[in-house]
């Protein structure tokens, strides 16, 4: 599924260590038993497959504005039972009503939208479905202040840029990353009712994601 979702560069033992990673890196146990996770942005359901494979049971929802790839996560992740995988902008899911969910997470889609204020839609949209004493989990963000250095590293390979190419061959669309400084995040969690409690660095929490 991972691979569906984009993420072709690596293989699916690379895949579960990536979103363990992810999940476990705070040294707590977020999930429990029976809780509810909605995923903004979860194409064909890679990451809700590995967050069931590796946390146990959970009741699974999620949000994507491709309904081909909401197909196969409803078939692989949700077993086809109805209501629990919608097509929706994730800036914009109104049809959800307030704290429906125990966490919200989004992996790998803020730096896909056109701007801060876009990231901030999406952002207050994962906080008014949650849950109070809930978690909102925002997963792969680039760093405005590694902008440079992530430019540099894409322009130096080859592979990532033929996989761009591809990309925009088969979209017919360029896309851009936004970068997204940690002070947004900081200066915008109380007007959402969120207490930031970690902002981390996967590349620090475990070297064996030098593949990524």
């Amino acid at each position: 599924l991972h691979h569906a979702n984009g993420f072709n560069g690596i293989d699916l033992n690379q895949w579960n260590t990536l979103i363990s990673t992810i999940i476990k890196s705070e040294g707590r146990e977020r999930f429990k038993p029976n809780n509810s996770v909605i995923d903004f942005g979860c194409g064909a359901g890679a990451f809700l497959q590995t967050l069931r494979l590796l946390q146990g049971s959970l009741r699974l929802y999620g949000v994507d504005y491709s309904g081909p790839l909401l197909d196969v996560a409803r078939h692989r992740v949700g077993n086809d039972e109805p209501g629990h995988f919608w097509r929706g902008d994730v800036r914009n899911i109104g049809f959800l009503p307030n704290e429906e969910f125990d966490h919200a997470v989004s992996f790998s889609v803020f730096f896909y939208l056109d701007s801060l204020a876009d990231v901030l839609g999406a952002w207050a949209e994962m906080a008014r479905v949650t849950k109070v004493n809930g978690s909102v989990i925002v997963a792969e963000v680039s760093d405005k202040d590694r902008e440079k250095e992530a430019k540099e590293m894409r322009n130096s390979n080859n592979d990532y840029e033929k996989k761009k190419k591809e990309s925009q061959k088969s979209s017919g669309s360029t896309p851009d990353h936004l970068y997204i400084p940690r002070s947004f995040f900081l200066n915008n969690a109380e007007k959402l009712g969120l207490k930031i409690d970690a902002i981390l660095d996967e590349r620090e929490m475990n070297p064996d994601l030098s593949f990524y």
